[in-house]
């Protein structure tokens, strides 16, 4: 598709970030990240051009001028698409959700209220188990009719690339249904969904939760699950729930290695509810990804960084379960590259990553480019992209903001900021 956007405001192009190399510290206009505004030519579903007007339109149209007079929208089968002077960033990575589930946990807000913590609720018959429980139970058809409707919300949101985890199956029958599922939900929207198992989620609800029940199940995942899983071919990330009373270090490592061998990259959750180390075990194992890292040393955050390993904050979370946020300000100071994503589950569900850049930018104390690098270009990388930009011979999947700045990405929790998405060089008038 070719096209021509006419008249936007500032432009977080982002083209000064160097390909597949994390970005850490403050940033700032001065990095070739931000233009002030002007126009950008698609040509082909890529980026051709980005700078003035005239300069962008030249490289679609040459000496031809018609596309300068204000009632043309087409010319030679090329759209013209003329901005109000709002502000253009790349479109959105959500790099941590848990998109395929059935059943309802909302009950456990009040149970929350009444001072059980996570693991008491999920002692009590709540929780991951819960959820597994409803899960098995759905109909494959409302499975993918719901997975469906979340993709649907998170493109209007301006998400185009998204990572989903199995974890609510917790049997290889059931894994392997999941991830299906959300690759046929893929299909049907326009967004490029990275396929995480996460077979080790939780014990399934049928096994006593013990030492020796975790130590079995994990043989499990290994000798059976985890080969059903590279056989099928969907997913190419593993994660594993590594957490005191959860999973262990060592079994997390068994499993890793496993994953690993079969050529599965490693994500996973760190040090959510205290520090258990699983950060710093994510840096010496080699994973793309620690997510949570709520509770993380400074010496594994420093670990992190050194092994490129993207520390993945999930400021949803804390939010919906009524906790403070972590320090990620650190991380900015220490140089640590960071990212944001929504960690969509029964108990966070925030399909927006605008709602998340709210999050970062008014509670924890972001800056809007900082904000916008850490849900785009970082946790691109961590899926395996070499980056997220809006630059010559990048593919054209951009977001229109309704404001005319790029701090308006976070500044209205609540609503949608999110005029229009262009992916592959075609605008979607989804929020018009």
């Amino acid at each position: 598709m070719d096209a021509l956007i006419l008249g936007s405001g500032p432009i977080a192009h982002l083209q000064g970030l160097k390909k597949n190399v994390l970005h850490a510290g403050p940033s700032s206009h001065s990095e070739n990240i931000l233009f002030e505004g002007g126009a950008i030519a698609v040509k082909n579903g890529t980026v051709a051009a980005i700078g003035p007007e005239d300069e962008a339109a030249t490289s679609l149209f040459g000496d031809d001028d018609r596309w300068m007079r204000p009632d043309v929208t087409s010319v030679d089968g090329i759209r013209i698409h003329r901005l109000r002077g709002q502000a253009i960033t790349p479109s959105f990575v959500d790099s941590h959700t848990h998109l395929v589930w059935g059943g309802d946990r909302s009950g456990e807000h009040d149970q929350r209220c009444a001072g059980m913590s996570y693991r008491e609720i999920a002692e009590a018959g709540g929780g991951i188990a819960s959820t597994v429980q409803a899960t098995r139970k759905s109909h494959r058809a409302h499975l993918i009719d719901s997975a469906e409707r979340r993709l649907w919300t998170m493109l209007e949101h301006g998400t185009t690339l998204v990572e989903a985890k199995s974890g609510y199956g917790l049997s290889t029958k059931e894994e392997l249904r999941l991830l299906e599922i959300a690759e046929d939900a893929a299909r049907s929207v326009p967004v490029d969904v990275h396929h995480t198992w996460l077979g080790a989620h939780a014990l399934p609800p049928e096994m006593d939760s013990s030492k020796d029940a975790f130590d079995e199940y994990t043989e499990e995942l290994i000798n059976h699950q985890l080969p059903e899983v590279v056989k099928q071919g969907i997913a190419t990330f593993a994660d594993v729930f590594c957490e005191p009373g959860w999973f262990s270090l060592e079994q997390t490592t068994r499993i890793a290695e496993a994953a690993a061998s079969h050529g599965l990259s490693m994500r996973i959750h760190a040090d959510e509810f205290t520090d258990g180390g699983a950060a710093g075990l994510a840096a010496r194992i080699g994973a793309v990804s620690a997510d949570h890292v709520h509770h993380t040393s400074d010496v594994d955050r420093a670990a992190c960084a050194e092994n490129d390993v993207l520390q993945t904050f999930l400021p949803g979370t804390p939010f919906s379960m009524g906790t403070e946020q972590p320090d990620v300000i650190q991380c900015l100071r220490e140089e640590w590259p960071f990212g944001l994503a929504t960690d969509f589950n029964p108990n966070c569900q925030i399909l927006s990553m605008p709602m998340v850049a709210s999050l970062a930018m008014q509670q924890i104390g972001l800056s809007s480019l900082d904000t916008i690098i850490a849900m785009t270009h970082n946790p691109a990388i961590s899926l395996g992209l070499p980056g997220r930009s809006i630059a010559p011979g990048e593919p054209a999947d951009l977001v229109v903001l309704s404001g005319s700045t790029i701090s308006s990405v976070g500044l209205s929790p609540g609503t949608n900021p999110v005029e229009s998405v262009m992916v592959d060089g075609s605008f979607l008038k989804i929020n018009e």
